[in-house]
């Protein structure tokens, strides 16, 4: 069985409802008899569990390449309590580093990318760090580039290509020399999108459609980083958890055009 889960933002749960809180939801087409039970089941696990924690969750679930179950529940704006549905969108964040690691497998198997050679190779304008990076150290996170650092993930600021979001971090000194630690790197993966569009010369985000997407069946993703954005219908508000005081708080504006690949 192969399952889909989905949250508002992609969000780690926590209080948001009130406990005995009815669960609001919206099933997209039937449940096979077959599932039914199981459905039942697993859908009553949902709204105890998941649905009054976070602002909204949508779940689809296909057994051999058929959707058996597909079912919005909670608010993709819960301010404006519009609901989620089997067409609400969410942002997919980190997600977008292991669809970006299958176009570097593409390019590799077709023999344009040398995992090893230096990224300059295929980002000649990259600065040199006075160190060899890798596109396998880049997607292993042992490159030595850094991660966010004060608000940059708060950024509200709109890149227009992939090279002009590496201005972010890329005259910053490395973290370590590259291939002796492990530090995760979002900005790692940008600059393997900017590898991405050297080997294949292409777009990054044209590579990734037309090579990685579409070839998948998936058809209706909508790229935040270029400011295509869902109706404002489709779309959900972004939530995140504060730790420290607890409780699920609206996400602050900002534009993804420098994260598109992490």
């Amino acid at each position: 069985m192969l399952g889909r889960l989905a949250c508002a933002g992609l969000l780690v749960p926590t209080t948001l409802v009130a406990q005995g809180t009815p669960c609001v939801s919206r099933r997209s087409g039937s449940v096979p008899a077959a599932y039914a039970a199981t459905v039942a089941r697993e859908r009553l696990l949902v709204c105890e569990r998941l649905a009054t924690r976070i602002p909204g969750v949508q779940v689809a679930v296909a057994v051999n390449g058929k959707l058996v179950w597909s079912e919005g529940f909670g608010y993709a704006d819960a301010a404006r309590m519009r609901p989620v549905t089997h067409q609400t969108q969410f942002r997919i964040g980190s997600v977008s580093k292991p669809l970006t690691a299958t176009a570097v497998a593409l390019l590799y198997e077709q023999g344009k990318l040398a995992l090893d050679a230096p990224v300059q190779h295929y980002v000649p304008s990259f600065p040199d760090k006075g160190y060899t990076i890798s596109t396998r150290q880049l997607t292993g996170h042992l490159a030595g580039i850094r991660h966010y650092k004060d608000q940059e993930f708060f950024l509200n600021r709109r890149f227009a290509t992939v090279l002009d979001g590496l201005t972010i971090f890329q005259d910053d000194s490395l973290l370590f020399p590259p291939g002796t630690r492990f530090s995760y790197s979002s900005y790692g993966w940008n600059l393997v999108a900017a590898v991405v569009e050297g080997a294949s010369g292409d777009d990054f985000l044209h590579y990734m459609s037309m090579h990685v997407l579409r070839p998948l069946g998936l058809t209706q993703p909508r790229v935040i980083a270029r400011a295509v954005l869902p109706e404002a219908g489709r779309r959900n508000r972004l939530y995140f958890l504060r730790i420290v005081r607890g409780g699920v708080f609206q996400f602050p504006n900002a534009h993804a055009s420098p994260f598109a690949a992490s």
